[in-house]
Order: structure tokens, then sequence, then C-alpha cells
């Protein structure tokens, strides 16, 4: 395989390395340099971020299967749910962190609604133009 092959089918999974990389890095920070705000608003924040981050991993893997293996979005929400399973391993090696069910299950959440949103804008996008105005 040649490098311009080597780099075509690489492209696509771009976003989802990187998104993965944040993921990683922000899995890294110990618990005790975590910023806090207050209780309900510390929860919100920090389980919408689980929700955000892991729709966006979800619609980037999608993007990536999509462009090289031309395989269903089952598999992307497979792969979501996989790095969050082996993101809460990676805190439970990380000082004042831990492994949580719970975050997986929000991941898991958030996936399946990143890849029904990523769904239904396509479907629009890809409606004809008669079909949109009715």
């Amino acid at each position: 395989m040649d490098n311009s092959n080597r780099t075509s089918v690489l492209k696509p999974w771009i976003p989802a390395f990187f998104i993965m990389g944040l993921i990683y890095l922000f899995s890294s920070v110990p618990g005790a340099k975590i910023p806090r705000l207050f209780g309900f608003f510390d929860l919100v924040l920090l389980k919408g971020g689980h929700l955000t981050i892991y729709a966006l991993l979800a619609a980037a893997i999608n993007f990536g299967i999509q462009r090289s293996l031309q395989k269903i979005s089952v598999l992307a929400w497979s792969a979501a749910v996989l790095y969050a399973i082996t993101d809460e391993f990676h805190q439970s090696v990380v000082t004042g962190r831990g492994p949580s069910v719970w975050d997986v299950g929000i991941d898991a959440i958030g996936a399946a609604l990143g890849l029904i949103l990523l769904s239904y804008l396509i479907s629009r996008r890809t409606q004809d133009p008669a079909r949109r105005e009715n």
C-alpha cells in the first residue's frame, strides 16, 4: 500500500482519534485537580460532558467506518462503548479517580444519541427538496 492509499484510509479516522485523545487527556487528570462547582451544577456539567463527548465520538467513529469499511452504526456505537469501558479502566489507575459503571451507561446513551442525531441529519440532508417542503 503506497502512502496516498494509507493517507486516504486514515484521514476519515482523524476526528475519532482526536476525540479519543481528548478523553484520555481528561481522564488522566488526578481527582484532586478536577475543578468542582456546586452540587447539581457539577453533576450536570460532568455528566453532560460525558453525553456530549461520547455522542461526538460515536459520530466520528461512524464517519471513519462509513468511509473505510461500509458498516452500520451499531459497530460505531459498540466501538464508542468499548472505548468508554477502557476509559473507566484507565481512570482506575489515576490517583483520586475510579471506574464507574454509571459513567459507561451515560457514555453509551450519549453515543446512541449522537448516532440518532447523525442519522436524522443525514436523512434530512438526503431528502429531495420537494419532500422537505411538505
